[in-house]
This record gives structure tokens, sequence and C-alpha cells, in this order.
């Protein structure tokens, strides 16, 4: 696995760094590398994030207008964006573990919401 550098590879490559500020370089370079690859997953999961936030704001016009029919078909894209958002988040989300709860706890908002309008959907709907 490319991520994985135990000590007897770190070893290996501080060997062959012959001074103090090759060895410097190198732990510059990891930390950045480190630093680039979180802030990678960290996107990833802000523009899943934001695929269920601008569903669940397209929801608040269906319901404003009272157009329920339309509300029932945006339902189905409201799960579907839930269901591929929150796959990704709990798929990469590990990767990143300072941001990986929040996430997960939007993923579990957006479920509420979700099952809200649905039973706010049926409240209509049987009137």
């Amino acid at each position: 696995m490319i991520f994985a550098l135990n000590s007897k590879m770190l070893q290996n490559v501080l060997e062959r760094c012959e001074t103090k500020s090759d060895r410097v370089l190198l732990y510059l370079k990891l930390i950045t590398f480190f630093l680039t690859f979180e802030g990678l997953i960290g996107f990833t999961m802000f523009i899943c994030e934001e695929s269920m936030q601008a569903s669940m704001f397209a929801s608040f016009a269906y319901n404003n207008a009272k157009d329920y029919d339309g509300l029932t078909f945006h339902l189905k894209t409201m799960k579907q964006v839930h269901s591929t958002s929150c796959g990704m988040i709990s798929y990469i989300g590990w990767l990143n573990p300072l941001m990986f709860p929040a996430y997960k706890n939007y993923c579990k908002s957006d479920a509420a919401y979700i099952k809200a309008t649905e039973r706010t959907l049926d409240k209509y709907l049987s009137e």
C-alpha cells in the first residue's frame, strides 16, 4: 500500500539523507504530502455535504409552493443524493479523522430531514 510507511522504510530513507537539511526537507515533504492528502479527502466530503444541502434547499421551494407532486419526485432525488454522498463519506471519511465525525453527523441529520419531509408529504397527500 502506498500510504504504509513503516519505521524500517523511513530509516532507509533517512540513511540516504546526507545532511541535516536533507532530513528536514524530507520531513517537510512528508508533512506537505499528508496535509495535501487530508485536504483532498476533506474537500471531497465537503462537496458531498454541499450536494445534500442543495437538494434540501430545493425541497423548501416545492414545500412552500405546495407542489406536492414535485416534492414527491424530488424526494427520490434527495434519497439518491443522500445515499451516494453518505456512502462516499463513509468510504473515505475515516482517512480524515478530524473532519469525519462532523460529516457523518451531517449524514444523520440529512436522513432525519428526509424522513420529516416524507411525513409532511404523507400528511398533505392523505388530506
